[in-house]
């Protein structure tokens, strides 16, 4: 189906261009529906550029596109934007509608916001905690104990439900997630929702969605695709700014947002990137270590300045004249777009628990199914907003006379494994973190 409009707003719309090569633009757009519930199970819309037509939109990402050059693609598309593996991302995303994980055999994605449900299942059933009709489950004890009250991440980035397992609510879900974050709700097919009549329904569903699009005030350049970890065999997309494509402009305006927590050693080092409403902080850890890895992290971090004086001292000892100390920071970023599904049905669905008014007429609710969805993208994508100007970190032995500049640069390469953490900036602890250990969630490059 492809659509035309007059309407600016939309990044697809922005992106698309009638096919009579007139200055309307349009958009294509694709709906499933189920021929055993005739219901939607799947939608996306794509960019409608199908002629010559050039938007003067500035390209950035959106899932399943790359921003890029302006250059022709595989499909005729001049406006600058790539597809990415368009039919290898579909078949991943049909395979993960059927296939939610078992969040016990998850070991390199940690999301804590499904917190923010249980906190909503208490409140749905009105009472202290949840109580189960027989034993209690070790992950209920655990979300029990560690009520949130909403202060694990921002408003913004999740979405939770706790209701009947019926159709509307299904619909409801589906039209919020849409709303609140362009996205599809990602509830597999195979979860069966009960007709709206069915007043005897007890079975609840518990839903989150998590979803981070990081971005930063200007968009950083995109660098020569490479391998991960020393393995070149696959080649990958990253942006950023080295000193062999400086992206000087770009690296001016978002150095204020930026804070080297620490540089130990060519293989031990940590960033925070902080969002341009400065609400959000992402940080990057490069480690061969991922135990206690946040506190070991902070510990280096408080350490920052005798790092950076013994790398000053040592560089100083190599000269015998003044000389002027300066550390230049250049950063390489991989392009992330990691899509889970998660479940707590191992040990949560079919469990009976407790309502306010048990003791009275015993009435219980059976939890039916659980979901945790956790969407995360990380690109050169930029936010446009007023941004004060940063200053470099210089350093300098003040008893020369200072007749030479010397520079050290501290290479922030994320090509190799590191840990990925994404904080409200008003917490202590950080809600999501992500291990990248191999090329899993980057983005392969075409080329």
């Amino acid at each position: 189906m492809s659509r035309r409009t007059f309407e600016h707003g939309l990044a697809d719309i922005r992106r698309g261009a009638e096919k009579d090569n007139s200055l309307l633009q349009n958009t294509r757009e694709v709906v499933v529906y189920s021929l055993e519930t005739h219901e939607p199970i799947y939608y996306r819309s794509f960019a409608g550029n199908e002629s010559g037509y050039e938007s003067d939109y500035e390209p950035g990402y959106e899932p399943g596109y790359e921003s890029g050059n302006k250059s022709e693609n595989k499909s005729g598309n001049k406006s600058g934007i790539e597809v990415i593996n368009e039919t290898e991302q579909d078949m991943k995303m049909q395979e993960l509608l059927q296939t939610p994980e078992d969040v016990s055999s998850v070991s390199d994605i940690s999301c804590v916001t499904f917190q923010n449900v249980w906190d909503a299942f208490i409140k749905y059933l009105e009472t202290d905690k949840v109580h189960f009709i027989n034993s209690v489950p070790k992950t209920a004890s655990e979300f029990n104990n560690a009520v949130s009250n909403g202060n694990i991440a921002p408003a913004k980035d999740y979405y939770v439900f706790v209701g009947k397992q019926v159709l509307n609510k299904k619909t409801e879900i589906d039209s919020e997630i849409r709303r609140k974050f362009g996205e599809l709700s990602y509830i597999p097919s195979s979860f069966e929702f009960s007709s709206e009549s069915s007043t005897s329904v007890n079975d609840l569903f518990l839903y989150s969605f998590t979803y981070n699009n990081f971005k930063f005030p200007k968009q950083y350049k995109k660098l020569k695709a490479s391998g991960f970890n020393g393995d070149n065999s696959v080649k990958y997309n990253y942006f950023g700014y080295t000193p062999e494509t400086k992206n000087q402009n770009a690296f001016d305006v978002n150095k204020s947002y930026i804070e080297n927590l620490f540089y130990a050693a060519a293989d031990d080092y940590a960033v925070k990137f902080v969002s341009p409403d400065r609400k959000e902080e992402m940080i990057l850890y490069v480690t061969n270590s991922f135990d206690n890895i946040y506190n070991e992290m902070m510990q280096k971090s408080s350490q920052r300045n005798t790092y950076e004086n013994n790398q000053v001292n040592n560089e100083l000892r190599k000269y015998d004249h003044s000389v002027f100390i300066k550390i230049n920071s250049f950063y390489k970023l991989p392009y992330i777009n990691i899509l889970k599904l998660l479940t707590y049905d191992k040990e949560l669905a079919g469990k009976e628990v407790k309502t306010s008014k048990y003791n009275e007429d015993k009435s219980t609710y059976k939890i039916a199914k659980t979901l945790e969805v956790i969407k995360f993208i990380l690109n050169n994508e930029k936010t446009d907003v007023d941004n004060p100007s940063g200053v470099y970190n210089a350093y300098q032995n003040t008893s020369f006379d200072m007749t030479e500049n010397v520079y050290i640069d501290n290479l922030y390469y994320f090509d190799r494994p590191f840990v990925l953490f994404l904080k409200d900036t008003n917490k202590d602890r950080p809600y999501f973190s992500a291990r990248i250990k191999d090329g899993k969630y980057l983005v392969k490059s075409e080329k």
